[in-house]
């Protein structure tokens, strides 16, 4: 089980006090759901829903999850994925609007990489 910050831990924690972009890359065992999804060679936004799954990712999940936070995830290689995280600043965050993007949405028990619009800041990065 493996999470490692591409970044510095302390440029994640001004992101999430600010807003910005933080990348992760995690094995699979972090997250197994990643095993069954189709897309993530090119990126596929994987949407919160917890989990009963007990592991280091969950636990950031849900502090991200907390701030609203889109998490796009694309395999490296074999078990081992990037997790490119946008985190909405504290002003983008109380204003959403709808928009598309250019990344596939899975949502819960989907497993096409279907575009799906979705709530989201008004500000992209």
């Amino acid at each position: 089980m493996t999470v490692t910050h591409l970044a510095s831990v302390i440029h994640f924690e001004i992101a999430m006090e600010k807003g910005g972009i933080h990348s992760f890359e995690i094995t699979a065992d972090e997250m197994p759901e990643l095993k069954a999804l189709s897309g993530l060679d090119n990126g596929v936004e994987v949407p919160y829903t917890p989990s009963s799954h007990r592991s280091v990712w969950e636990s950031i999940r849900r502090r991200l999850a907390s701030r609203g936070v889109r998490c796009v995830y694309k395999r490296k290689e074999p078990g081992i994925y990037v997790v490119t995280c946008t985190i909405p600043s504290p002003e983008d965050a109380a204003s959403p609007t709808l928009i598309e993007d250019s990344h596939p949405r899975i949502s819960s028990g989907q497993r096409s990489n279907s575009s799906h619009p979705r709530l989201r800041s008004s500000i992209q990065r």
